[in-house]
């Protein structure tokens, strides 16, 4: 959200391709064509997106800090409630992990921090129950954390349609295999 030029047509691309990603997603998942139960991800970036990009603009604004305080923490409240009622993948823990990478991103230390506690949140949304998967959230630290802060060369229809397929194709093997 931090590299894009137009903020409007980022969300508005965001939100195609959370609606485009919703069949795969409930096939994937639930095997079903619609499945209201449970939103894809996309639905949780967008939202993150939404919330940073307010809590950006009373950051920069020249109100009364203790009333940007104020507004930022309504804005989290208001994304994490929406999160829940929408039942965005992650739900409200969702948005909160997002608000902390995001408060986090000027210092490596605290990206790492913000990492340890924003994957924890896969814990509190799936239960305490030991599953082997996980766990497996972690390993991406050491990735994220080589991340230089530049943007890439990148073809960014491949990355959106990346998620769509990939769920598509978890749906076909589970037919023909399970």
């Amino acid at each position: 959200m931090i590299y894009t030029r137009n903020f409007k047509k980022y969300t508005l691309r965001m939100l195609i391709f959370a609606l485009i990603s919703e069949i795969p997603f409930d096939l994937a998942l639930h095997r079903s064509f619609y499945y209201p139960e449970s939103q894809n991800v996309i639905f949780t970036l967008l939202m993150g997106a939404v919330v940073i990009y307010a809590m950006d603009y009373f950051w920069k604004s020249n109100y009364n800090p203790i009333l940007k305080l104020i507004a930022m923490i309504a804005i989290v409240y208001v994304g994490y409630k929406l999160a829940f009622i929408l039942r965005a993948d992650y739900k409200g823990y969702g948005i909160i992990a997002i608000v902390f990478l995001y408060l986090a991103k000027d210092s490596k230390i605290s990206t790492c921090l913000a990492l340890l506690i924003a994957f924890y949140f896969e814990f509190i949304v799936y239960g305490y129950a030991i599953h082997i998967s996980y766990g497996f959230v972690y390993l991406s630290i050491p990735l994220i954390m080589l991340y230089n802060g530049q943007r890439g060369k990148q073809n960014k229809w491949l990355f959106y349609i990346f998620y769509p397929a990939h769920l598509l194709l978890i749906y076909i093997l589970e037919l023909l295999f399970l």
